[in-house]
């Protein structure tokens, strides 16, 4: 039961503080490591149950240092995604003030293609007067402009 303890406290130690070829050189050292106490179990029963509670007492030091991190991580993470929020607000509202001006300045384009048209138009017909008094005259030889 003490020796699992140990190898918990190593496989745990192993998986916070490392990674993968971390993780088995911790697992074979937690693996000769039971082999020894086992052999200092039979020896000296007493020292074996220090070293278990030692061991034990420094997974839960890295467990309790690990805890805090993530818990600042969290806060710090909190912060940000409030912060992103705000400007993800201020974006969109910049966005729906332009999209606003776009149809604004649609209507108005549309508006002055109507007029242009309507110039258009007029302009077309004072051409066609101006055509027809150049073909008719004005019984004075001068044509009016």
């Amino acid at each position: 039961m003490s020796v699992s303890n140990t190898l918990i406290s190593s496989v745990i130690t192993a998986l916070l503080g490392s990674g993968l070829a971390g993780t088995a050189v911790q697992l074979y050292h937690a693996r000769t490591t039971r082999k020894e106490l086992d052999l200092k179990a039979q020896k000296q029963p007493v020292e074996v149950e220090q070293v278990i509670l030692g061991g034990a007492s420094q997974a839960v030091t890295l467990l309790t240092s690990s805890l805090q991190w993530a818990e600042n991580e969290l806060v710090e993470l909190r912060r940000d995604q409030s912060s992103d929020r705000r400007e993800i607000r201020r974006l969109s509202e910049s966005v729906e003030a332009k999209d606003a001006r776009i149809r604004e300045l649609e209507s108005e384009l549309l508006i002055l293609k109507e007029r242009f048209g309507m110039v258009q138009q007029q302009l077309d017909h004072a051409l066609n007067q101006v055509k027809e008094l150049k073909e008719n005259g004005n019984g004075n030889g001068h044509t009016v402009v």
